[in-house]
């Protein structure tokens, strides 16, 4: 699919330019249509829940193509922080290295479970958790990126190192899965979470975990859903499905149809020409940003997510709105995601309102 074709199922491109989806994309089209279909058919008594019901076993193969993995290294679940809990609770003994600004779905599943080594981040975060791993801990958690600033790990080097002192390694790629080319089943990841409301464009609630190793994992919850198929629903003894699919939440039916949809529209892309088109957009960005005084966060690798500072208050929030530009803005901060329906001329669009934001002096300065 090309860039011109995927930015055609947004129709809310039309009246808005979106640099939002860290928050939440536009409606794509096709998502928006199934989850229509299906509320048409509920309201007006057509709706089979056992034809919805079978949707999420359907996903489950997508997902397992998009991640180059077995189905049954899968589980459908509806959180990262379920699935952080999941792990969490499958390996309690030894530290699980989290830092200290780590996405709290990330940090707080393990704080509440097993001894946490908390440390802040230092010249980057790829350093400080590679810095920061010896023998007495057992896993490491982050997330690729996060939206606070929009680094990215480098997902490679700490699987390596992690698996040298014999940790287990946890990823969130909610921020990344679906527009960067990063394989990181490939990279060592044990464990990736995804929930697919952001970059994949799926309902909120449709979210997963991809594990390479199974052991010790079992559901937090387990019910009707956790057992192989077909599924029974009375009595009977808990076995768990193959694989993790033992860990399964039971699904919300609408979120799982329009994910259907949004997966259907991820295998139709060639990710590393997405994630080439979005790199050099936030590339391009930065350097007309940095030019006129701003300060842009600095990312080792390639990023399409970008965080802009200003010294000074400006009336950015004001003049995003006025423009029906959708973006994350206080008067000093800008955070800007990139997908791929995002072209140069959002971008040229944006660098205008930049040059004539700054309104007031820089923050620090005595205008006595």
């Amino acid at each position: 699919m090309s860039h011109e074709e995927f930015r055609a199922l947004f129709p809310a491109l039309t009246s808005h330019t979106w640099f939002d989806t860290p928050g939440a994309p536009p409606a794509a089209e096709p998502v928006a249509s199934a989850v229509r279909s299906a509320l048409d058919d509920w309201t007006a008594g057509r709706a089979d829940w056992l034809q919805w019901d079978a949707v999420p076993q359907q996903v489950r193969t997508l997902i397992a193509a998009a991640h180059r993995v077995p189905a049954t290294s899968v589980a459908l679940l509806t959180s990262v922080s379920e699935a952080a809990a999941t792990v969490s609770a499958a390996h309690p003994t030894g530290a699980a290295l989290v830092l200290d600004s780590e996405y709290r779905s990330v940090r707080f599943p393990f704080m509440q479970r097993r001894e946490v080594l908390s440390v802040p981040v230092g010249a980057d975060r790829t350093t400080t958790l590679i810095e920061a791993l010896h023998p007495g801990v057992s896993l490491v958690a982050f997330s690729e990126i996060l939206s606070s600033d929009g680094e990215r790990v480098d997902v490679r080097l700490v699987c390596e190192a992690a698996h040298a002192v014999g940790a287990r390694v946890f990823v969130d790629a909610t921020q990344s899965f679906g527009v960067l080319d990063t394989d990181h089943v490939a990279a060592g990841a044990d464990y990736v979470a995804v929930h697919g409301y952001k970059w994949m464009l799926c309902p909120r609630g449709a979210a997963w975990l991809v594990a390479t190793d199974h052991s010790g994992l079992a559901p937090l919850a387990p019910g009707w859903k956790s057992t192989p198929r077909p599924h029974g629903y009375f009595g009977g003894e808990l076995e768990l499905g193959p694989g993790i699919t033992g860990l399964d939440s039971s699904p919300a039916w609408l979120s799982w149809i329009g994910a259907q949809a949004a997966l259907d529209v991820h295998l139709r892309l060639d990710i590393p020409a997405v994630h080439e088109h979005v790199t050099a957009l936030r590339e391009t960005l930065a350097t007309h940003a940095s030019e006129l005084g701003y300060t842009v966060i600095p990312s080792r690798l390639p990023s399409h997510l970008a965080v802009i500072e200003s010294d000074r208050d400006t009336t950015l929030p004001e003049m995003l709105a006025q423009h029906a530009i959708k973006a994350t803005a206080t008067p000093t901060r800008l955070r800007i995601g990139l997908h791929y329906f995002n072209n140069q001329l959002d971008i040229d669009k944006l660098v205008g309102l930049l040059k004539d934001a700054r309104s007031g002096p820089p923050i620090h300065q005595n205008t006595r």
